[in-house]
């Protein structure tokens, strides 16, 4: 019984003494798991817009007057005052009906060629552009343009018809011009008339009245190209009959 008792003891020792080195398993409390964010891409750049193609250049409006189809004594009778040499003989000439511009061609209109062609623009020489007259253009700048607008320049017949508009005068408003009628250099008067206003400088177009085919600055302003040659005999050389057949055309 002893015995027993000494090894229940014993045991009962070894019991108590395993379950104190015994080591307690705390229970294990959950971590928040860390959760690292994955970088976020950064945004692709948005592709700028495609530029907005510009509009082609339209062509100008040019306002167009019918001139009637006709004839008249081309060229001045020998007995004008100051008439110049190559201003005859005279001749008669039969003109078709055509249409003119009832302006000089303006830098805004020509300046839009330029623009549309990529040509020089001329220079103004300081007296303004928009609707005064073009100027510093050679024939071959004012047959470009009249080309570019679906027209042409007039002969030089069709532009003496259309000028005098009927009249048989040294000018389409009598047998005198003053400045109160047409841009010139009113230093010089015609025929010992009194003196008027030079200016020095171009006008817008239209400044003046029109002859009596509704026509604008036909005198004065500027110088006018036409589209056939200058000779000193050429009035001696050609006899035309009737004008080319264009129903447009331009007048620089």
């Amino acid at each position: 019984m002893t015995h027993t008792k000494h090894i229940f003891f014993i045991l009962l020792s070894l019991l108590v003494l395993n379950h104190a080195n015994a080591q307690v398993k705390k229970p294990e409390i959950n971590k928040p798991t860390k959760v690292v964010p994955k970088p976020t891409p950064a945004p692709k750049p948005t592709p700028a817009p495609a530029p907005t193609p510009k509009p082609a250049t339209s062509k100008p409006y040019i306002e167009m007057v019918s001139i009637p189809a006709g004839s008249f004594m081309m060229g001045s009778p020998s007995s004008e005052v100051s008439r110049d040499s190559d201003e005859g003989p005279q001749h008669e000439v039969y003109i078709s009906a055509f249409k003119m511009s009832k302006y000089e061609v303006t830098f805004a209109q020509y300046d839009a060629f330029c623009e549309a062609t990529g040509r020089q623009k001329p220079s103004d020489e300081g007296w303004g552009r928009g609707n005064r007259p073009v100027i510093n253009v050679t024939w071959h700048d004012a047959k470009a343009f009249a080309d570019w607008v679906g027209m042409r320049l007039p002969t030089e017949a069709e532009w003496e018809y259309a000028a005098r508009a009927g009249t048989t005068t040294p000018f389409n408003t009598g047998n005198n011009l003053t400045t109160d009628q047409a841009n010139y250099n009113g230093n010089y008067p015609y025929n010992g008339n009194a003196k008027g206003i030079n200016r020095g400088r171009t006008l817008p177009v239209g400044s003046f009245s029109p002859n009596a085919w509704g026509l604008y600055d036909m005198h004065g302003n500027v110088w006018e190209w036409c589209n056939d040659w200058y000779g000193s005999d050429y009035y001696t050389m050609t006899r035309p009959k009737k004008s080319l057949q264009f129903n447009r055309l331009i007048l620089l």
